[in-house]
């Protein structure tokens, strides 16, 4: 069976991309702490009443606060994207 490690490093290598390019976006610790060791973002996915688990980049609630996150890295603000 794969690990997460042996999936994430997988995915870099049919992406060819620079791990610090791709976000992982889980609520499952083994995705995240292989993530985070192979220097990409970390997002975890934590409904309120969860515990924490492992330090990641970012914290959503909901599925749909992913997009924040991404623009965040990105380095777009909303307050800019208003002006702009």
């Amino acid at each position: 069976e794969n690990t997460a490690q042996d999936v994430l490093a997988n995915v870099l290598t049919k992406m060819d991309v620079e791990p610090i390019k791709l976000v992982v976006v889980s609520d499952r610790d083994d995705y995240l702490g292989a993530a985070r060791d192979l220097g990409m973002f970390t997002c975890r996915v934590k409904p309120k009443n969860k515990r924490r688990g492992l330090t990641t980049n970012y914290n959503v609630d909901d599925i749909g606060s992913v997009l924040e996150v991404i623009n965040d890295i990105n380095g777009v603000s909303f307050n800019s994207a208003l002006k702009g």
